[in-house]
């Protein structure tokens, strides 16, 4: 029999290596009675068992062996499913995606767009859409910002367009898992107001009178009272 022991931090059992298991079909294959002739390996039918911390039988490595055997014939077997695609591609099907699918307003797709090519290609474009790892994203996050500051919401602003873009890969290309489900969000500050000087409404109307042009002016008075982004500001016509 195979022992293998219990993790510290669950206390379950680590799947077998190969070697394990080519050990164990090996012991399995019957004496064959006639010279010559093939033996045949013969699977057990019963479920895995929940083994815990004893030993892991026969039966369960078998269960495994025959699930790993089935996982590559379909295709889902992680580390060997490929789907030819890149990360670059999966971003252009998913900005085509939220542009003309789910038809977002243009100030959304201005946002979209820029932390794509800013961000996220830089990264993982050139990289195929299964190297895209859990570890890699948290890694990529971590050094955002460099050498400026950046906040926890702009951080997961970014981490949230790359699991839309990896889950639309998931439908489109047939990618196993979204691995952006394994990051955990960061923790963001909550909003308080005192922490920020507003303009009066006296100050933002001599801001304006100040202003080069009228058009500035009016820009200026827009944001201040209907609390327009720049994007959506931009894009008023």
């Amino acid at each position: 029999m195979v022992r293998r022991a219990p993790t510290p931090a669950t206390g379950s059992l680590r799947m077998p290596s190969s070697a394990d298991v080519a050990q164990l079909v090996e012991r399995r294959l019957p004496k064959p009675k006639v010279a010559g002739s093939s033996p045949v390996v013969r699977l057990t039918k019963a479920p895995p068992r929940e083994t815990g911390g004893r030993l892991l039988h026969e039966a369960a490595g078998e269960d495994w062996l025959r699930y790993t055997l089935d996982a590559a014939r379909r295709g889902t077997l992680p580390g060997v499913v490929l789907t030819g695609a890149t990360f670059a591609d999966a971003a252009a099907e998913w900005l085509r995606y939220v542009a003309e699918d789910r038809d977002v307003k243009p100030s959304t797709l201005t946002d979209c767009r820029s932390v794509v090519s800013s961000r996220l290609l830089p990264e993982f474009g050139a990289l195929p859409l299964e190297d895209v790892t859990a570890r890699r994203i948290e890694n990529w996050r971590a050094s955002l910002g460099e050498g400026r500051l950046l906040t926890n919401r702009t951080r997961n602003k970014a981490v949230s367009i790359l699991g839309g873009i990896m889950e639309r890969a998931r439908k489109a290309y047939g990618l196993p898992s979204n691995p952006v489900r394994d990051v955990e969000k960061l923790r963001e500050r909550r909003y308080d107001a005192t922490r920020f000087d507003f303009y009066s409404p006296e100050e933002v109307r001599a801001l304006v009178r100040a202003t080069a042009s009228e058009q500035d002016g009016a820009l200026f008075l827009t944001a201040a009272f209907t609390r327009l982004r720049r994007g959506e500001l931009i894009a008023l016509r």
